[in-house]
């Protein structure tokens, strides 16, 4: 049997703001996994409660996409010497949606916003915008993160710099002498956004522990493109360019989200690579799931 305990200290007489947490996955009645930190009562128990009591459906709407992202994400965190883990960033982010759009305009799985995409190598014009790119945004994603790194050598101190910026998290560790963003007093996003991560993980990994019980088949897989099209030229008329391999305009968007218009405008000396999806294997898969 698995469950969550947590361990609460009230705040003392030493410091009468500050309280302590813990949080431990138990099996079998042994501990697997825990956390402690520091906390402050009026922001970060708030953004638990948001997380572990909060969820409910509309939470983990993206729980099914996991299944087919993470065959795909987990190879490249790897291949950039991230930790695994850092990929909750986008579950916090986009809630595991690859088109998500937020208010401030950041878009994509990691949410870079347009100049902070191109500052880390995205291409962002009106027909092409690799903030939708997968691979490419997720790159990009992992140069920040080694870069925070190279700054803080502290990953939750990363994961934190995510939201509230690498300049932003130093000013504060410098003000408040302490280098760890989770003993650092924080604004109350930023506060927060370090528990959802850990709350994501929890989730994420045992959805159970929250009492969802997901099936095989209530997830969705990683199908493979049946093809993949190296381009170095613009593209007039993409609907065009789909029939020609024997699919619509609309399924050729939605397996390249990163394409923003009905044409494509090539940046010089690039080649850009566009996937043709397996209408036949998602058709077999949806049917008979």
């Amino acid at each position: 049997m698995r469950y969550i305990a947590f361990d609460v200290e009230t705040p003392n007489r030493y410091n009468n703001r500050m309280s302590a947490i813990g949080i431990s996955v138990i099996e079998n009645g042994a501990v697997i996994e825990s956390f402690y930190s520091l906390v402050d009562p009026e922001t970060d128990f708030d953004a638990f409660n948001t997380w572990l009591t909060g969820i409910d459906e509309d939470k983990v709407r993206g729980a099914p996409n996991f299944a087919g992202l993470w065959p795909q994400i987990e190879p490249l965190l790897a291949q950039n010497g991230v930790p695994d883990d850092l990929k909750y960033l986008m579950a916090i982010e986009s809630n595991l949606s690859e088109t998500a759009v937020s208010v401030s305009g950041a878009a994509g799985l990691w949410q870079f916003m347009r100049e902070v995409g191109k500052e880390y190598g995205l291409e962002v014009t009106p027909t092409v915008d690799e903030r939708y790119n997968l691979e490419k945004e997720t790159d990009a994603a992992c140069k920040y993160l080694k870069k925070a790194y190279a700054r803080f050598g502290d990953w939750m101190t990363v994961a934190a710099s995510f939201n509230g910026g690498i300049n932003g998290i130093t000013r504060r560790r410098e003000v408040q002498r302490q280098p760890k963003a989770m003993d650092l007093h924080l604004v109350e996003e930023t506060s927060r956004y370090m528990f959802r991560i850990l709350a994501a993980k929890m989730m994420f990994e045992d959805p159970s522990l929250f009492g969802f019980e997901l099936e095989e088949r209530d997830l969705y897989p990683y199908i493979p493109p049946k093809q993949v099209v190296k381009v170095s030229e613009s593209i007039e008329d993409l609907a065009e360019f789909a029939e020609r391999y024997g699919i619509s305009y609309a399924q050729l968007r939605r397996a390249n989200p990163w394409l923003r218009d009905t044409k494509l405008t090539a940046a010089k000396g690039k080649t850009y690579e566009i996937a043709i999806p397996d209408i036949v294997a998602e058709r077999e898969y949806f049917l008979y799931v």
